[in-house]
């Protein structure tokens, strides 16, 4: 999430490079705004109040 204070995308990007080295990566930047939310956060995407809004993001990954 753009908004996540703990999983920044720069940290998110280190941790793919160190970690995840022989994996297949895509990252998503997920803006909340682009899909109506003023913050998603750090947990806030897990929240029923956003299935509407974002669930469909990964399952649409998912299904690719």
């Amino acid at each position: 999430m753009d908004d996540d204070f703990m999983a920044t995308p720069k940290s998110v990007d280190l941790f793919a490079e160190l970690v995840l080295k022989n994996v297949r990566k895509k990252r998503l930047n997920i803006i909340p705004k682009e899909y109506g939310l003023d913050e998603i956060g750090h947990l806030d995407f897990f929240r029923e109040k956003n299935k509407t809004e974002i669930w469909h993001i990964p399952l649409d990954y998912i299904e690719e």
